[in-house]
């Protein structure tokens, strides 16, 4: 099942071609199954995922750029040289960016008081032990 949300798609050409990606949790879902690699470790730091977690992962990416394709996780790995790692991640990353949802201005209410910036009470006289 396809999400209902509006997917942002990141194009990144690598070898004279375009590839799409965009971030949809169910594909990483299908993809991790593939794989038989815990995709979301990948999620939490790019920049120390596998490659079997950047393989799972923009194979995710790319089915949910483009809900007709049928790629593979083994297909992936063959896009994946030494000249494309980076390109491939860095789109990866910002197909991962543009599904955050936007950062709400939050209002405290009417009734209370602002936040101070800085919560911390000043203890330049406390003794230190």
């Amino acid at each position: 099942m396809q999400s209902k949300r509006k997917l942002q798609i990141v194009s990144v050409e690598i070898g004279g071609k375009n590839y799409k990606l965009a971030y949809d949790f169910n594909e990483i879902v299908k993809a991790e199954k593939e794989s038989g690699v815990n995709l979301l470790h990948g999620l939490v730091d790019l920049a120390a995922m596998s490659a079997a977690q950047l393989t799972g992962l923009l194979c995710a990416a790319m089915r949910a750029a483009d809900p007709k394709s049928n790629i593979t996780v083994a297909q992936v790995s063959q896009l994946l040289q030494y000249e494309s790692i980076f390109p491939f991640s860095d789109a990866l990353a910002k197909s991962i960016l543009l599904s955050l949802p936007k950062k709400a201005k939050v209002e405290p209410p009417a009734d209370e008081p602002p936040v101070e910036d800085d919560p911390i009470p000043d203890n330049k006289d406390a003794e230190i032990l």
